[in-house]
């Protein structure tokens, strides 16, 4: 997870609860943060009953919960419905978020230049199988692009800092980040959406990037999609090992012998798992 504010907030001394994540500024092996618009499902998304998903297009707001006396808001629910930036394009969460950070700072932005700036990579789609596993593990942002993208399109006027919540961390969420948020800081929350999935619905297929614009006892209010997410489910997404899972079928489309003999050229660690998924780390 990210926060970004003023560079001059950060000087501040850590707060209680906070000296844990002193050190904790580096990522575990490979985080592929991968955009959702490539997602064929999501765990909030799974297939819903017509009259459910009717019912979120007539109310955008009908994923969100009301913020209680005791959340704290960088914007108000009509508020994050009028500002949002939602994905501006492939594999760009970790884009659309900073965009989104900027926003809430009321630092005017443009799209094109915050993309660049972040440079996102893609998935080689059409790759023989080695050089698409090793595209898919590295695809989408990691916490450095994002915290190096914020300070080149700001000159340095807002930097971030990045806090590893593997393994899991003895900290009460809502008030450690709610502290952050009181002082100014706007979080971006770093998710593996394959974490958490119930019992019977699809596996998603990349991690996650979204902006926080609030949180309380009710959960944790996102932009990109706008939602509220339970603070157990968003908990799961924050505390992952660094493990992407590929779909079996994309694998076993793209194999040949040819593909096979070579595939050591990127030391993979492949493994087949009983959700028709392989988990793929970079050795």
């Amino acid at each position: 997870m990210a926060t970004s504010l003023p560079a001059n907030s950060l000087m501040d001394s850590p707060s209680e609860g906070e000296e844990d994540f002193e050190d904790c500024l580096e990522e575990l092996a490979i985080v592929p943060t991968e955009d959702v618009n490539i997602n064929e499902t999501d765990s909030r998304t799974a297939i819903k009953p017509l009259e459910e998903t009717k019912s979120e297009e007539e109310d955008p707001l009908a994923r969100c919960i009301p913020p209680s006396h005791n959340s704290v808001m960088i914007w108000t629910l009509e508020e994050a419905l009028q500002h949002q930036v939602e994905q501006i394009g492939v594999s760009a969460c970790g884009a659309t978020a900073v965009i989104n950070v900027l926003s809430a700072l009321g630092i005017p932005c443009n799209p094109d230049v915050v993309d660049q700036a972040v440079d996102t990579r893609l998935r080689e789609e059409e790759a023989p199988l080695p050089q698409y596993l090793f595209s898919r593990s590295v695809a989408g942002t990691v916490h450095q692009d994002l915290i190096k993208g914020m300070s080149a399109v700001t000159d340095s006027r807002v930097v971030g800092r990045f806090f590893d919540f593997h393994p899991d961390r003895e900290v009460n969420l809502v008030q450690w980040l709610g502290h952050w948020m009181e002082k100014g800081a706007v979080p971006i929350a770093t998710m593996n959406m394959q974490q958490g999935v119930p019992l019977g619905e699809p596996i998603p297929d990349a991690w996650h990037h979204q902006m926080i614009f609030g949180i309380g006892p009710e959960g944790v209010h996102m932009v990109n999609p706008l939602i509220t997410e339970k603070l157990e489910l968003f908990h799961h997404h924050i505390c992952s090992e660094s493990v992407l899972l590929i779909r079996q079928a994309d694998v076993v489309t793209r194999c040949s012998g040819a593909d096979l003999n070579h595939s050591f050229t990127h030391s993979f660690l492949l493994s087949f798992h009983p959700a028709e998924a392989v988990p793929v780390s970079h050795l």
